[in-house]
């Protein structure tokens, strides 16, 4: 078992004394071999064709198909609070013109939008997302998946890719 603790901590002390370099940490970690293998299809596809096709920049092929286990790996990182440690995150999704899901964390009562992975929100790939249409869904990974954290007391199993994301950004921080 992964216990989160002193990752939260430092992940969360991070964050407040500067704002957004925890999640560039974590996007750091994203890359395409922890990938899903029906999210690897589909980066190939898009890397074969060129991210100018998909109107996507390198950022946002990188971030590719890493919204699920990105958007877990920071909710776990930040304790499930906002940088204030105040608020709390709600992991969000809205199904997409393709049929898969995009996720992405919010802070609850402000509306605030907190996506580690939105650079890969094209207007060629997803002409019709909009965060609004968004809808809460419970905390990825919290009985599924062959890998348990904890984190102050509450233990969730999640699955391998957010597994690995979460491992890699643990390596960063330390």
């Amino acid at each position: 078992m992964l216990n989160l603790n002193k990752a939260i901590q430092k992940f969360r002390q991070l964050e407040r004394a500067n704002p957004g370099v925890g999640i560039r940490l974590l996007r750091n970690c994203l890359e395409p071999d922890l990938l899903r293998p029906e999210q690897l299809k589909k980066y190939n596809l898009i890397k074969k064709k060129g991210i100018a096709a998909y109107g996507l920049s390198a950022n946002g092929l990188k971030q590719f198909g890493h919204c699920k286990g990105a958007s877990t790996a920071l909710f776990l990182l930040m304790g499930g609070l906002d940088r204030s440690g105040k608020n709390n995150l709600i992991l969000m999704r809205e199904k997409m013109s393709d049929g898969q899901f995009h996720f992405w964390l919010e802070i609850e009562g402000t509306g605030k939008i907190i996506d580690p992975t939105g650079a890969q929100l094209s207007k060629k790939l997803y002409p019709k997302h909009d965060y609004a249409k968004g809808e809460p869904v419970r905390m990825v990974g919290s009985n599924q998946g062959k890998y348990t954290v904890s984190s102050f007391g509450k233990k969730r199993k999640i699955d391998q890719y957010t597994y690995r994301i979460l491992c890699c950004c643990i390596a960063k921080l330390f």
